[in-house]
């Protein structure tokens, strides 16, 4: 028991607060990765939420250590249709055939509540953790949404697992969760559904950005900061491969605002590898909101 004046009032600071004083101590630049509870914060479907489930706001008013807006905070949440219901993995260890809507609909609350968490707390959110599927069309589903909703949120995500290691965690058995196939070969559907197109990093700021994993078709709007001397950098998979959207290549096509129709933007566009380049030069545009559209070539476009 603590009384009045016997005990130190640091071993009272919470948890999370002491860790980030840590982080700070060994380096200024540290960031701080920090997640909700996966339980009660995630509850799954029962009773009377049946297929829906709760996904409660995290109950931080500031970021742990820091301030509103804190540049060293970042939350995280992880996110797995299976956490749902058991019925919905019963089969194979991942969402099933049938279980499209209701696993869709679960991840657009879950991603969508902790992106709001996020912005009230003023600072970034990444999903750090989902997938743990095999190479099936179930897994690339699986995958294709999240990122899906990602993409609408605008918020960063990280697949689990890269590479299978004597992974005790999860529903994997000796099967691969990972990139490989136990031979050392790509699991083909499962890797394709990730090398999705995106932008790595904008002349601005991104506004929204979509792509359509049945077309190839990739769109983003990005207002311009023509102050930025770098340019809007977008990765799409180039190439004769087998998880390539583009093997013939890419066509890139530009919309400008209605209100400078008719002034150039002096845009300078080039492709390298797997990524685009793409820089606006007129100052006059600065602020202003440039479309970009990247589209598959045909066959007999690239020859």
């Amino acid at each position: 028991m603590l009384w009045p004046g016997n005990y130190d009032k640091k071993e009272l600071t919470p948890l999370y607060e002491r860790i980030f004083a840590k982080y700070k101590k060994a380096d200024d630049r540290n960031i701080m990765m920090f997640e909700p509870g996966q339980f009660p914060d995630i509850l799954p479907a029962v009773g009377l939420i049946a297929n829906t489930g709760i996904v409660n706001n995290v109950g931080f008013t500031t970021p742990p250590g820091g301030e509103i807006g804190s540049s060293k905070h970042v939350l995280n949440d992880h996110h797995y249709c299976c956490q749902l219901s058991p019925s919905i993995c019963a089969e194979n260890g991942e969402p099933q055939k049938g279980t499209e809507e209701v696993c869709y609909e679960w991840a657009k609350k879950r991603i969508g509540v902790r992106n709001e968490d996020a912005k009230a707390l003023g600072i970034p959110f990444i999903l750090s953790e989902f997938g743990a599927c095999m190479d099936s069309d179930d897994c690339a589903r699986e995958i294709t949404q999240v990122a899906d909703i990602s993409d609408d949120n605008l918020n960063g995500w990280a697949y689990w697992q890269f590479k299978t290691y004597k992974d005790l965690t999860t529903s994997a058995g000796d099967r691969s969760e990972g990139f490989y196939n136990l031979d050392g070969s790509i699991e083909v559907m499962k890797v394709k559904a990730l090398a999705r197109t995106y932008v790595q990093s904008a002349q601005g700021k991104i506004e929204n950005m979509k792509f359509n994993s049945t077309t190839a078709e990739f769109t983003t709007e990005i207002k311009i900061d023509t102050s930025i001397n770098a340019p809007t950098e977008i990765h799409a998979l180039i190439g004769n491969s087998s998880v390539a959207w583009y093997p013939n290549g890419v066509d890139v096509h530009f919309q400008t605002p209605k209100a400078l129709h008719g002034v150039d933007p002096q845009i300078k566009t080039h492709v390298e590898g797997s990524k685009i380049f793409v820089t606006v030069e007129n100052k006059d545009y600065n602020g202003s909101s440039l479309k970009i559209n990247v589209v598959p070539k045909k066959a007999e476009e690239s020859q």
